[in-house]
C-alpha cells in the first residue's frame, strides 16, 4: 500500500463527540430546573407569596440555557468539521456515530 494511508478517527472527534453528549446533558438538566422554577412560581403566585427573587433566579436559568444550546451548536459544528475533514458527511456528524476507517492516498 505504498503512498496510501488508513485514516481513523481522531481523537479531538471522540472528545467533542463526548462533549456533545455532555451538552445534551446539561441542557436536559436545565430544561428540567426552568420547569421546575416555573411551577414554583406558580405556587408562590397562588399563594399570595412574593416572587422577586424566584422569577430573576428563573430569568438567570433561561440565559444559561441559551448559553449551553450555543455551546452545543458550537461542538456539533466542530463535529462536522472533523467528519468532513475525513470524508464522511450527513447524520453521522450530528449521531457521532463511530467513523469507518478508509483508505486515503
Amino acid at each position: 500500500m505504498e503512498g496510501r494511508r488508513l485514516v481513523c478517527a481522531m481523537p479531538d472527534l471522540e472528545q467533542e463527540c463526548a462533549h456533545l453528549t455532555l451538552a445534551d446533558r446539561h441542557i436536559a438538566e436545565g430544561e428540567k430546573r426552568v420547569a421546575d422554577q416555573t411551577c414554583l412560581i406558580e405556587r408562590l403566585t397562588g399563594q399570595g407569596r412574593d416572587t422577586v427573587a424566584a422569577r430573576d433566579l428563573l430569568r438567570m436559568l433561561e440565559e444559561t440555557l441559551v448559553c449551553w444550546r450555543e455551546h452545543r451548536q458550537l461542538i456539533r459544528e466542530a463535529i462536522a468539521r472533523r467528519y468532513r475533514a475525513l470524508g464522511q458527511t450527513g447524520h453521522e456528524a450530528l449521531s457521532c456515530r463511530p467513523l469507518v476507517p478508509r483508505i486515503v492516498g
